[in-house]
């Protein structure tokens, strides 16, 4: 006969086991979860045995009456279904969720102590941990500030010291003198902005401050003086506010491809200097010890000219009756500025060059490069055309190494037979004196000598340098021109071969067909 369990009708509500070992433990443990499941059988067969009679009862409260009523045992195995129910419910909890009715008050306080406790050690360690972050980017900030003073203090330490350097002169030890012109009812800011272009002054800044402290911004006397690049503020000051009388000022512009003969004729009309004057200081050695570029010209006994090509061309501002050298000082300057300060990035380079510089690195003498220079500016039609003469007059002068005979058969190519070249230092024959003119012969004649002239033929601008430092990459060995007019401007031709020249020539109008 088979054992009928019956669930207590008040089930424990806490845990109860019987044993002294662990395996009888887990014996009855695994005994009791097998009642539990017969259990969960049983209540489902009757539940399912129930259902027509319950879903019949759903359809309608009438049914309810219909309904045979329940008998008393089927209440009976009801209320001991519910009662299994819920034994196994708390049978089948964890046990780590219990809590006995033994402990349960205890536990929990001991739980809310313990997150009490956890919630107290957090806020402690979350306060350390901000107090340690303050105190890191404290220390960041303190540097930082320290770092910012450090180097403000560096730049205005610097700033006034330079300041002060130029109030006193001393940042402007070397002694040069500058033209400055100031115009009528000028301004301290005005003043201070010509003084800083012409080199008198380095800090516009302080001046017009000085100035302001010393009472001197208004008053300046009109006119043009050649100061000295080494006077402080006072003296500067005083020389504008205070001179009896500035000397009178003429403004010359001086075109490319000018010789040494016309600059001295447009100085004299000008009222400037004598010609005369001019061209003997255009031959003295005066400037070799301030100029090394004119120190290393070689000497040549048929050179007429020493500074022919170095009075740079330009629009400058003279004294009337100023000394020569003066005169010609401010000409070399501007060469020396455009030629050996000035630098800028060239085809084929990655950093920035002067002229003189990339003449060097091209294996050029600087010499030959402002003779032949010289060549390009009187031979061009325009400023593009400088390229191509200048290329044709290289590729003749490479032809020396073969006698001047090229691949075709052309000669004498080593001769340069420039037009120019025929009667310098005079622009044309008739320009030759009468006296010496049935006798005249230019040791520059290039349809009579090879290669290059002894020196240059004229002073070329910064194009024509240019256009001699950076030939066309061409195969021409002749050129002519077409003469402009009204309604077209020159234009040029270029030839490979002698035959191709002609043609050239004919089409040009320069010889009869």
């Amino acid at each position: 006969m088979s054992e009928e369990i019956k669930p207590q009708n008040n089930p424990p509500q806490g845990r109860y086991i019987s044993g002294d070992s662990k395996e009888e433990e887990a014996a009855i443990a695994q005994a009791r979860k097998k009642k539990i499941q017969e259990f969960k059988l049983k209540i489902e067969d009757l539940q399912e045995t129930q259902k027509p009679v319950d879903d019949a009862a759903q359809l309608h409260p009438a049914f309810e009456d219909l309904l045979p009523e329940k008998s008393e045992e089927i209440r009976r195995q009801d209320a001991q279904v519910d009662d299994v129910l819920l034994y196994a419910r708390q049978e089948e909890a964890p046990e780590d969720n219990v809590i006995t009715s033994f402990s349960g008050e205890e536990q929990k306080q001991k739980m809310d102590r313990e997150e009490k406790e956890a919630l107290k050690n957090y806020k402690k360690s979350e306060k350390k941990r901000k107090k340690a972050k303050a105190e890191r980017n404290g220390c960041m900030f303190k540097f930082v500030w320290l770092a910012m003073v450090i180097l403000v203090g560096a730049v205005l330490g610097q700033f006034l010291i330079t300041g002060v350097n130029d109030l006193l002169a001393v940042s402007r030890s070397e002694e040069n003198q500058s033209l400055v012109v100031i115009p009528e009812n000028a301004t301290i800011d005005q003043v201070a902005e010509i003084l800083t272009e012409g080199g008198v002054i380095n800090e516009p800044f302080f001046f017009k401050a000085y100035a302001t402290l010393t009472k001197s911004t208004e008053g300046f006397i009109p006119g043009s003086y050649n100061m000295d690049t080494n006077m402080d503020y006072e003296a500067i000051l005083n020389y504008l506010l205070y001179n009896s009388g500035p000397r009178e000022v003429v403004s010359v512009q001086f075109t490319e491809g000018l010789t040494v003969r016309e600059c001295g004729k447009l100085l004299e009309e000008k009222r400037v200097c004598e010609m005369d004057e001019f061209l003997e200081a255009c031959n003295s050695d005066v400037f070799d010890e301030e100029y090394e570029f004119i120190a290393s010209i070689r000497e040549d006994e048929d050179r007429v000219y020493k500074l022919e090509g170095y009075l740079f061309p330009d629009t400058y501002i003279f004294y009337v009756n100023e000394d020569p050298d003066d005169v010609i000082r401010k000409f070399l300057d501007n060469f020396n500025k455009k030629c050996f300060k000035n630098t800028t990035i060239y085809p084929g380079y990655e950093e920035e060059l002067s002229i003189a510089q990339l003449a060097e690195l091209k294996g050029i003498a600087f010499e030959d490069l402002i003779n032949m220079a010289s060549l390009v500016q009187a031979e061009s039609a325009d400023e593009n055309d400088m390229y191509y003469v200048s290329s044709i007059f290289y590729n003749r002068l490479a032809t020396d190494q073969w006698g001047g005979t090229n691949e075709y058969g052309d000669g004498e190519l080593n001769m340069l037979k420039s037009d120019a070249t025929i009667y310098y230092p005079y622009s044309s024959q008739e320009d030759i004196p009468e006296d010496i003119k049935d006798t005249f012969h230019s040791s520059y004649n290039t349809y009579e000598i090879t290669n290059l002239p002894p020196g240059a033929i004229c002073n070329p601008g910064e194009a024509a340098i240019k256009a001699a430092l950076n030939p066309k990459d061409t195969g021409y060995y002749y050129f002519c021109h077409k003469a402009a007019t009204d309604s077209a401007p020159a234009q040029a031709y270029y030839a490979t071969t002698y035959y191709e020249h002609l043609a050239n020539m004919q089409e040009a109008g320069l010889t009869e067909e």
